[in-house]
């Protein structure tokens, strides 16, 4: 998405992902995770790679630092941002950061368990 298309999707968390098993016989072979959702999708010149943005776009808990801080910013480490954020809420079951001021100042809370697997599951 980013070196083929140059684009930047500016929304990644889990709401806006697919997550999807193809099963080949007693093999699970394919897992893989999909971005579903392109509406804040951002595409820059194609002679520019490292282009920057400015403003928030998306979702507020998975916008990194600088993105308050003003100014322009690089965009793709954006979307970086945002899957470390969205990796960490799908293994821990809890976003990190709940608000812009533990955005910009709050260091994330490392000891802590997997989440279940399964809303059953008790242990």
């Amino acid at each position: 998405m980013h070196d083929v298309a140059n684009i930047v999707n500016r929304d990644i968390k889990p709401d806006n992902m697919l997550f999807m098993t193809q099963e080949n016989g007693t093999d699970r072979k394919g897992d893989r995770a999909q971005i579903a959702d392109f509406t804040t999708v951002i595409r820059g010149k194609e002679d520019d790679p490292d282009f920057k943005v400015t403003g928030d776009m998306g979702t507020m808990c998975f916008q990194p630092p600088e993105v308050f801080a003003g100014g322009s910013f690089r965009a793709k480490p954006l979307d970086v941002w945002a899957l470390g954020v969205s990796i960490y809420s799908l293994v821990f079951g809890k976003i990190p950061f709940l608000d812009k001021q533990e955005i910009r100042d709050k260091e994330p809370d490392l000891d802590l368990t997997v989440a279940s697997s399964h809303p059953d599951d008790k242990s």
